[in-house]
């Protein structure tokens, strides 16, 4: 497998391990055995990998896998309590499939708001959020009032939010 594959590999487990480890919470809600099943389901997307470059939702299809794998640790683990029956995990499963859909679209839609913010909004975003400058210290440097500043930030987390409400609406329907 070449360098730049694997990186890419890494970058889409990496970036689906905190969505991925909530779903299998939600099916089998103990983190010791939820945290094996996410090594476990992370180990077979790896030898898979190649199967799901073509794939455009790498998070469903995560999902899905993470589910066969919570279902073969219940099927080893028959001599333990059973913590829910097979319907009631189906029905989990469905509704914790939906929910990693909306945080995919969620994130879509954030990263397009985001993107559609004026040049200077978004250095402000950046340097606030992705730095580690204060709301005083990013005043003194722009010779800004810490007050105005952020009442401009303000007023660009709202317009980021209306944004995402109507374009998360307009997928609703």
């Amino acid at each position: 497998m070449a360098e730049e594959t694997q990186e890419a590999i890494v970058q889409l487990l990496t970036g689906i391990q905190g969505r991925l480890y909530a779903y299998i919470m939600a099916l089998l809600p103990d983190g010791q055995r939820a945290a094996d099943v996410l090594q476990e389901t992370n180990l077979v997307l790896w030898r898979r990998m190649k199967d799901y470059q073509a794939v455009t939702n790498f998070g469903w299809c995560a999902a899905k896998l993470a589910h066969l794998q919570v279902l073969e640790y219940r099927k080893k683990q028959r001599q333990d309590r059973v913590l829910f029956d097979e319907g009631l995990l189906g029905d989990i499963a469905v509704e914790a499939t939906g929910l990693i859909e909306r945080e995919n679209d969620w994130q879509e839609a954030f990263r397009h708001c985001l993107g559609s913010l004026r040049p200077e909004d978004r250095a402000l975003v950046d340097q606030r959020y992705r730095g580690e400058l204060s709301v005083q210290q990013m005043a003194e440097k722009l010779k800004r009032t810490a007050g105005a500043l952020s009442q401009q930030l303000y007023r660009i987390r709202q317009s980021i939010q209306q944004c995402m409400e109507m374009r998360l609406a307009g997928r609703e329907r």
